[in-house]
């Protein structure tokens, strides 16, 4: 009586069989829907956010290797942009873009390293940020996720935020715990 696994039992029990009976099919089904959108977009968000962790790990992996940030181009193809070397594939934007509907994915450099008498190659970046933003504000996408050379993830609820500059994250966004 009221313990666990004892559904349907008592008043609380009862009264939500009561409700469920008195339904009609199209409400049941039309509050199933809402909530597989509800964990539809949730997925969005948390794939976005990670990854923009998943890139940040990207780029420090690529910094270790070469002693600098890198492209999106460089994190896709390594060996094209470190010459002599064989590297995987860290991050592929353009991919992980395309895989989640719900976000846009942007890449912002940080500033160019200056190479005295280096051969012309793929610029060496001294920072970063990468940021999903949701396609549709609002509703259940609410968050937008930015990722920098910090190593850190940040997002904000606030569809009208600057976009990252210097290749950092706005110092208004909120870290991600």
């Amino acid at each position: 009586m009221g313990g666990r696994g004892d559904h349907g039992q008592g008043p609380r029990g009862a009264a939500r069989v009561l409700i469920v009976r008195r339904l009609t099919p199209g409400v049941a089904l039309l509050s199933t829907i809402g909530l597989a959108c509800h964990v539809h977009y949730a997925a969005y968000a948390s794939q976005a956010s990670g990854d923009a962790r998943a890139f940040a790990n990207a780029e420090g992996a690529y910094e270790r290797w070469t002693g600098a940030y890198g492209t999106p181009d460089c994190l896709r193809d390594p060996t094209g942009c470190v010459p002599g070397e064989k590297l995987p594939r860290l991050f592929d934007l353009g991919a992980q873009d395309q895989a989640n509907p719900g976000y846009t994915y942007k890449f912002y450099p940080g500033p160019v390293r200056s190479t005295p008498g280096a051969v012309p190659a793929p610029p060496r970046l001294d920072g970063f940020a990468f940021v999903a933003r949701p396609v549709e504000w609002g509703g259940l996408t609410k968050r937008a996720f930015c990722a920098d050379a910090t190593g850190g993830v940040f997002f904000t609820t606030d569809p009208e935020t600057p976009d990252p500059a210097g290749g950092a994250c706005p110092a208004t966004w909120s870290a991600l715990k």
